[in-house]
């Protein structure tokens, strides 16, 4: 019983030298032999020991094993305190490296969240593991999300600290600050899009009319998304105007495209068209070209196409065929069929489509989209050099644009006279005349 004692004390003291090696070695050397797994997990200081050597050693997966396969230990079962947290930083840990989730590991950590849920001072701690979970999940498994719905129906809103956390980071060379959402916040969002997705519709919406009335402060735009996934829950229920009233606050909290793209949807299904057509253009122009557009893109297609304006409706599904084959994604024989031949067959590049789309759509667009424009031309002036430097392009129509050379994504040497760019504009009236200023001038072949 002394060799035991003292060998058991003899891998405590390695661990908190930090010798983390000369730990696990002496344990499976001089401990293993003289005790059985029962016996090992009596004796929390030393499983603590063990466990954080092999964490310490970027070995948390075998760290955890260790505990569940080898010692099986039970959360259930856990009545030592520091034996408790000790694991649950370990769960958080392993669940960090995003490596050998497995069904045990899933139901074990689950219970250890059920035990830590009994001390009301460790919400900090059971939020991350449980979040932690939550992540790891989303990549484990797919719907219905079995383990997920397990955790989000199991665990309800007093599980989790209300209180919000601020960080500090280093922007610009200032030290700045930022508010992090609460435990609590992150729960309701992730119980909202979970409703939403499993279709139990009524839930979502009285969850989030709960939400809204009780928290005095959003993090991260979260205001937006509730309303957005309650406006997107009333769509579903066919209850169409309370949809587009709650869509509408949604995007004036935050201008995205696929706000719009659904507000679209909604009206052309409620036989507004032209209200459809309408926000599908705003769509479309908001936020510049993104191949997660490509939805939006086929559908302009076949609205234009019942509209009678054939031409725009080719080139919409021809941005479509192009976004999808740059993408990797599979291209639609229907799809294909609508492009035809109405543009360069030797145009490969979809964002350069989109800007010229961008142009025929310009009578089209709302005014403040009308005024941002992209081009091409050449460098003709320098007016200062260096970084703070400032010139003029002469674009094709022989507009002058002006630039500084902080709006350049080129490497300043390659900003000189003579040098062809791509630009994004905006025309601005000053003087009662119409003057350009670039935005952003990059890379472009003539």
């Amino acid at each position: 019983m002394e060799n035991t004692a003292n060998s058991v004390q003899t891998v405590v003291q390695l661990r908190w030298k930090k010798d983390y090696e000369a730990a696990v070695s002496y344990f499976k050397e001089a401990v293993v032999p003289l005790m059985t797994a029962s016996q090992i997990a009596m004796h929390p200081e030393l499983v603590m020991a063990v466990s954080d050597s092999l964490k310490e050693l970027n070995k948390q997966t075998e760290a955890l094993l260790f505990v569940i396969r080898w010692l099986k230990l039970d959360p259930e079962n856990i009545r030592n305190h520091k034996l408790l947290i000790n694991l649950a930083w370990l769960g958080h840990a392993f669940l960090k490296t995003n490596q050998g989730l497995s069904q045990q590991i899933i139901d074990w950590i689950f219970k250890l969240l059920k035990q830590l849920n009994n001390y009301e001072h460790e919400k900090q701690l059971f939020g991350m593991l449980y979040f932690g979970l939550i992540k790891a999940l989303k990549k484990y498994e797919q719907q219905p999300w079995p383990n997920i719905s397990m955790l989000l129906e199991q665990f309800d809103d007093q599980c989790f600290n209300e209180e919000v956390n601020q960080i500090n980071f280093n922007k610009d060379g200032k030290v700045r600050s930022a508010e992090l959402a609460s435990d609590l916040e992150k729960y309701t969002m992730h119980k909202i899009k979970h409703l939403y997705a499993l279709g139990q519709y009524e839930a979502c919406i009285a969850l989030s009319k709960e939400a809204l009335g009780r928290h005095k402060k959003f993090h991260h735009g979260n205001q937006a998304w509730i309303t957005r996934y309650m406006a997107l829950a009333y769509q579903q229920n066919a209850q169409f105007d309370a949809a587009l009233h709650f869509l509408n606050q949604a995007l004036y909290e935050r201008k995205e495209w696929f706000i719009m793209y659904e507000m679209a949807l909604i009206y052309y299904k409620t036989k507004a068209s032209d209200n459809a057509i309408e926000m599908a253009i705003k769509a479309f122009a908001e936020g510049g070209y993104s191949p997660y557009k490509t939805a939006l893109f086929a559908v302009l297609s076949d609205w234009m196409t019942a509209k009678g304006d054939h031409m725009l409706a080719k080139k919409f599904a021809q941005l479509a065929c192009l976004c999808r084959r740059e993408s990797g994604w599979n291209v639609p024989q229907a799809l294909l069929q609508k492009a035809g031949e109405c543009i360069d067959t030797k145009e490969t590049d979809a964002n350069q489509i989109y800007k010229r789309l961008l142009a025929d759509l310009a009578p089209l667009l709302p005014d403040d989209k009308k005024k941002i424009w992209y081009g091409s031309g050449m460098i003709t002036r320098i007016l200062h050099e260096g970084e703070n430097g400032d010139g003029f392009i002469t674009d094709e129509n022989q507009q002058s644009i002006y630039f500084r050379m902080a709006q350049s994504k080129l490497a300043l040497e390659e900003v000189r006279c003579g040098k062809y760019v791509g630009f994004k504009a905006i025309t601005e009236k000053r003087k009662g005349k119409n003057t350009h200023r670039a935005l952003k001038i990059f890379a472009q072949t003539k």
